[in-house]
Formats: structure tokens, C-alpha cells, sequence
């Protein structure tokens, strides 16, 4: 066996007195002269390059034979540097096996000049590490698709540029399209267009950047319906850092999206509700800070964005953002507040009259509590306010009303009564 063997093979130039380079001249050691067929006698010996020529180097992989200029011993020289790390090579032993191997190249200079003499490369057969790669390799490979095929989304892999080349069999049983229609840019066709519009602008920049891939995206069942699904994707990397391969799932998110689109309809319908009935409903903290309103949006102005008032105290809201510094006129809206976050209180009702509207409100307060199997715990007040403005004025006017009715009513006795003396 010739794994753990080391092949050294040199090659100097002979600098001539007139410093004009003489041709190559190879000294392969004995083990690495194994390598060539036949005897080391009928090697050729005219040229350098027939000579390199007798031993076929093939890429790592055996896909193709090496040039020459591609022979590390070649490489060597010429570029009078270094290997890179990680340099491999194929060559064929004497019974036309395979056998790969590590290259190191390193130079030799002279110690006095400087000057470059010699370029040795040096093989390392690792033949048996690299099938007991390739055989670990294909049992992770199966053991990954094993899992792959056991949970519930589709699981699918990328080159690093974004080349869809294997998917798991869930993605073929939910599609019904076949490898050679998903490969590439086959993953498309399952998608809605519309939203594969949004979905490759995204694909493109996580695959420039790096970044995380994430996406929500209609695709068709074999059957023809559509369900949406969350498409997410992350980059696995060298020890360098560079991207080798994208690992990215599939996941139904059908019902959530129905859900969520249920939730938004609702709101959108309680919204619509709140401000045709004049209500507003806002929670302010334990801390007196306001953490959600809405509704008719009834103490700010036409211009305000309320979303600017969360997070805000109280009381800054109604002395600042709606200009009333008098406190006093505050007191109908914050004493009942201040009952409820002091517990002293567990339902208040008051109204109040916002100077800047002219408008009346009716809020009721209730205290909350994110625990709800707690009772004694206090995480804030819930109030609800309700436009009151036309029926304090339906009141006024109806007093308004009743005191000329009463006065009506004095007079018309009073006539009565001055008639009736008249009469007597």
C-alpha cells in the first residue's frame, strides 16, 4: 500500500556562467518513480516535458488528465512560490488504480545569493482517507434525507449561488413535479407569481449578503389549491466563513395566515364600530404611562398621530401634547385614575370636558392584571370613554326647554288667576 508513503520529486535549474537558464532537470525519487509505467529505464529523457509527461496526473476527482503548466513541480517553478494549502492531485499506481494525493511545493534558494535553485513538491497518499470520507459523507447524506423526509416541511439545499439541486420527498408529494422539473429554477413553478415577485428580490439579497432568507409565499398543491407557507433559509459556512451550501424549509402556515387576515378583519370591523360610536379605549400602566389607545381617538387633535402618545405619562399627554396646563381641570379624568392604579378603587366612572373640543366624554376605569389567575396583582387601568357631547347638550337644551315650559306654565296660572279675581 502506498498510503502513508511520501513522494518527493525536485526539480533544479543549472545556472550557466553567462546566467542564461538551463533546461529542467528532474530528480523523482523511488517511490514516486513507482508511479510511472513500465521501468524507470524506458522513461524518455530528451525533453523535461515528455519526461513529466510519463507520469498521467489527473484532478483530484479523476474528472480530467492535468497539463503540464498543471503539474505541481511545474507550478512550482514557474511561479517560483509555494503550493497553496490544500493542493490534491490524482495519479495512478502501477496496477492502474487510483490513488490521490496531498501536495505540498516548497523552494529552495541559495543560502549566499538568494537565488532561486531548486522547487521540490512532496506526496502524501491519502487515498483510503479520502473513500473513508466519501463513504461518511454518503451515510450523513443518507441519514439527512432520512430525517429530512420525516418532519413536516419541505427541506431543500442550494449552491452556494443559489442553485436549487436536491429537495426532500415531501416537496414531491405536495407538488407533484418531478426532480428534473424542481432542479434550478424549477422551484418557481409551484409559487404564486405574484408572490414570487417579492419572494426573489429577497432570495437575491440574502444570497449577496448572507443574510438570513425569509419569506411568505402561496404554493399549489398537486390537487390545485393554494396554501401559504413560510419560506426561511440559512447559510452554512466554511471555517473561512464562505458560504458552502443553503439549507432552507417549507413550512404551512395556512391556517395562521387565515387566522391572522381574520384577526385584521376583526379589528378592522371593532374599529369601525368604536369610532361610529364615538369610543375610545386606552390602558395606561401601573406607571401611568399609556400603552395602547383606540377608538375614535376622541382627546386628540385632528392633526395628532396618537401612536405618538404610547409610551408617554398621562399626565404629560393632556398638560403638553393637548395644551392644558390647568391641572384642576384634570381632576375629573385623574382622580378616578389614581383610585384604580392606587387600589382603592375597582370601577370608577367620570366625565370630563376637553377645552380644546368643547367635547364631553364618559369613561369608565377597571384595573387589569396580565395574570388573570391573580387577583391582588395590579398591572394597570383599562378605561373606556364615550362621546357624551350632544346628549349633554340634548340635557341642556331639555332644561333649557323645562324652564320655559315652567315659565309657560306660571304664566298661564297667573292669568288664570288674575281673570278669576277680575271676575270676583
Amino acid at each position: 500500500m502506498l498510503f502513508g508513503k511520501i513522494l518527493a520529486w525536485a526539480v533544479s535549474r543549472c545556472l550557466l556562467h553567462t546566467t542564461v537558464e538551463a533546461d529542467l532537470c528532474s530528480v523523482p525519487n523511488k517511490a514516486l518513480m513507482k508511479l510511472a509505467p513500465g521501468s524507470a529505464g524506458d522513461l524518455k529523457h530528451e525533453h523535461e516535458e515528455e519526461f513529466l509527461l510519463n507520469f498521467k496526473a489527473y484532478t483530484s476527482d479523476f474528472s480530467r488528465l492535468l497539463e503540464v503548466e498543471e503539474y505541481p513541480i511545474v507550478r512550482v517553478i514557474k511561479s517560483r512560490a509555494s503550493l497553496p494549502k490544500g493542493t490534491r492531485i490524482g495519479l495512478k499506481d502501477a496496477s492502474d488504480r487510483p490513488r490521490v494525493f496531498d501536495v505540498e511545493g516548497a523552494t529552495v534558494h541559495d543560502d549566499a545569493t538568494g537565488k532561486f535553485c531548486a522547487g521540490i513538491v512532496i506526496l502524501k497518499d491519502v487515498t483510503e482517507y479520502v473513500d473513508s470520507i466519501k463513504k461518511q459523507k454518503h451515510v450523513n447524506d443518507q441519514q439527512f434525507e432520512v430525517m429530512a423526509n420525516m418532519t413536516p416541511q419541505m427541506i431543500w439545499t442550494t449552491t452556494p449561488d443559489g442553485y436549487h439541486d436536491w429537495f426532500s420527498q415531501r416537496w414531491y408529494d405536495y407538488t407533484g413535479l418531478t426532480a428534473e422539473e424542481s432542479i434550478g429554477e424549477g422551484w418557481r413553478l409551484p409559487f404564486h407569481p405574484d408572490d414570487v415577485v417579492t419572494a426573489g428580490p429577497r432570495w437575491k439579497h440574502s444570497l449577496a449578503t448572507g443574510d438570513e432568507y425569509t419569506t411568505e409565499y402561496r404554493c399549489r398543491r398537486r390537487d390545485g389549491e393554494w396554501r401559504w407557507f413560510l419560506g426561511r433559509a440559512l447559510p452554512m459556512r466554511d471555517e473561512s466563513g464562505t458560504i458552502t451550501r443553503w439549507f432552507g424549509t417549507c413550512t404551512d402556515i395556512h391556517e395562521t395566515i387565515e387566522a391572522r387576515e381574520e384577526a385584521k378583519l376583526n379589528r378592522a370591523q371593532l374599529l369601525q364600530v368604536l369610532d361610529t360610536g364615538k369610543v375610545t379605549i386606552f390602558t395606561v400602566g401601573s406607571d401611568r404611562r399609556l400603552q395602547m389607545l383606540e377608538g375614535a381617538m376622541v382627546w386628540r387633535r385632528q392633526c395628532d398621530d396618537p401612536r405618538e402618545y404610547l409610551g408617554k405619562p398621562i399626565d404629560h399627554i393632556f398638560g403638553h401634547e393637548l395644551d392644558i396646563p390647568d391641572q384642576s381641570v384634570l381632576k375629573p379624568f385623574l382622580e378616578p385614575l389614581d383610585k384604580i392604579l392606587a387600589k382603592k378603587s375597582a370601577e370608577e366612572v367620570a366625565e370630563f370636558h376637553v377645552p380644546h373640543s368643547g367635547r364631553w366624554f364618559r369613561t369608565s376605569y377597571l384595573p387589569f392584571s396580565n395574570d388573570y389567575n391573580s387577583e391582588s396583582t395590579l398591572d394597570g387601568c383599562v378605561g373606556v370613554s364615550v362621546d357624551i357631547t350632544e346628549l349633554r347638550e340634548q340635557e341642556t337644551a331639555l332644561k333649557v326647554r323645562d324652564k320655559e315650559n315652567s315659565k309657560l306654565v306660571a304664566n298661564a296660572l297667573a292669568a288664570k288667576e288674575a281673570s278669576r279675581m277680575k271676575s270676583q
